[in-house]
């Protein structure tokens, strides 16, 4: 606009063209589709990158696989965009499906829950000033057994529009439930609606945060430890850590955590100062406040501390170690841990084939160089690598080397590594995540 603005000057003080009228629609262009750093002047390759951007948008508001794999056939046949220009296109699109929240602030919405046998309902508070084209950051605030989502909204909503937060809050137990039941439907609804407001609202996947009070906060510690992926941070009150954290609470060692107890709570057992025993010592991210002759109660005062906290985190990566560090003699020889079967993913690796002992599968793997990863596993029968240019070097040959000097369990790959549309765009379309994409994936099977 601003070049627009000064050739229609120019012209009417008489000067000499600038830049054609075709040419600055193509600054344009290649600007909305880009950003401002890919706008260019060639109209050609604005034509290319909204060829892009438009078969993009139609392949990710198809549901049917085989359609899909039609759609990019029909665009491979084209003059297609590179893998990283894609990836450059799929951050700044707009929700692939967008909510209409013109005059609406306090949204019911539904989500498929296959698990579920149902569509799981959920609210969300809209920011005053939210539109589709810029990312906001989410808090999940699990409503307790037996508590509404409008009284979750009186407790975090004024807090969440003021920080220009969506505030989400699955209703995710049942009627007469008074108890946090462990179940993988209840883990899984969880994912399922972040993939929902993901499709439906502009989310900064890199800022996404988990709350729980009392039962939920049992929940919240659940689901955050066995999928830490996928949050900038968690807040737990007066909540009893899950059955089994022991087992778990290596898997937050990129992982925030605000908890808040109080002193008299019965709650309070003394679980969740031996959890902080142990993050504490290594060095995790974590704070505990206790509030001294307090018992179980909503700690209001506390919100604002918690927001200013959650403002300074951001999700990690994983990278360049996932997990310990002892894969070349580091400090620390913590791995991150699977019991269930259903908890197949930790960062760049995940897996559809689960099988753990009862020590539980585990996994910790580092990218040494551009050129060569090293994983360390036990209790997997398939491994899925996925990469994507800020891992790899992809014109260099990769090793990815398994459990090297173990005997059956050892694998090495070496060889080229191709970035293909169809696995950024499938995975996109599966988790709708703009800011960890992937462009590449390596498997592994063992019998």
């Amino acid at each position: 606009m601003t070049l627009a603005l000064q050739e229609e000057r120019n012209r009417a003080n008489g000067f000499g063209l600038g830049l054609p009228a075709e040419e600055l629609l193509a600054l344009a262009v290649t600007g909305w589709v880009l950003g401002d750093k890919g706008a260019q002047s060639r109209v050609g390759v604005a034509e290319q990158l909204w060829q892009a951007r438009r078969f993009a948008v139609d392949y990710l508001r198809t549901d049917e696989f085989g359609r899909r794999r039609q759609l990019l056939a029909s665009y491979l046949a084209t003059e297609a965009v590179s893998t990283d220009v894609m990836a450059q296109i799929l951050r700044l699109l707009p929700p692939v499906q967008p909510e209409p929240v013109a005059g609406q602030t306090w949204l019911t919405l539904r989500v498929a829950s296959a698990e579920r046998g149902s569509r799981l309902p959920y609210r969300v508070q809209v920011p005053p000033e939210y539109h589709h084209y810029r990312p906001y950051p989410v808090l999940i605030v699990l409503p307790n057994v037996q508590q509404s989502a409008d009284e979750v909204r009186e407790q975090w909503g004024t807090w969440a529009a003021r920080h220009g937060y969506l505030l989400a809050v699955p209703e995710w137990a049942r009627l007469l439930q008074h108890r946090y039941r462990y179940a993988a439907e209840e883990r899984d609804s969880i994912v399922s609606v972040i993939r929902d407001l993901r499709r439906r609202f502009n989310v900064d996947s890199s800022r996404v945060f988990l709350a729980g009070f009392d039962e939920s906060g049992t929940m919240a510690y659940d689901v955050s430890l066995s999928r830490p992926d996928l949050f900038a941070g968690v807040v737990i009150m007066c909540a009893e850590p899950m059955k089994q954290y022991r087992r778990y609470r290596a898997n937050a060692q990129y992982l925030p955590f605000y908890v808040i107890e109080g002193e008299r709570s019965p709650n309070n057992a003394g679980q969740n100062r031996r959890l902080f025993e142990y993050w504490m010592t290594r060095g995790f991210p974590a704070l505990y406040v206790e509030y001294l002759g307090r018992g179980l109660e909503f700690f209001a005062a506390e919100l604002p501390f918690v927001f200013e906290w959650m403002r300074h985190q951001e999700r990690a990566d994983g990278l360049p170690y996932l997990g310990g560090r002892d894969l070349d003699g580091g400090p620390t020889t913590d791995s991150f841990r699977s019991f269930r079967r259903g908890e197949s993913r930790f960062y760049w690796i995940t897996s559809d084939r689960v099988t753990p002992s009862a020590s539980g599968a585990w996994i910790r793997a580092r990218v040494a160089r551009a050129d060569r990863i090293l994983i360390r596993m036990s209790g997997y029968k398939q491994l899925s690598v996925w990469l994507n240019s800020a891992m790899v070097d992809f014109d260099q040959e990769l090793e990815i080397r398994i459990n090297p000097g173990h005997g059956v369990t050892s694998r090495t790959f070496r060889g080229r590594v191709e970035p293909r549309l169809s696995v950024l765009l499938e995975d996109f379309y599966a988790r709708g995540d703009r800011r960890n994409l992937y462009v590449a994936r390596i498997d592994f099977t063992w019998k």
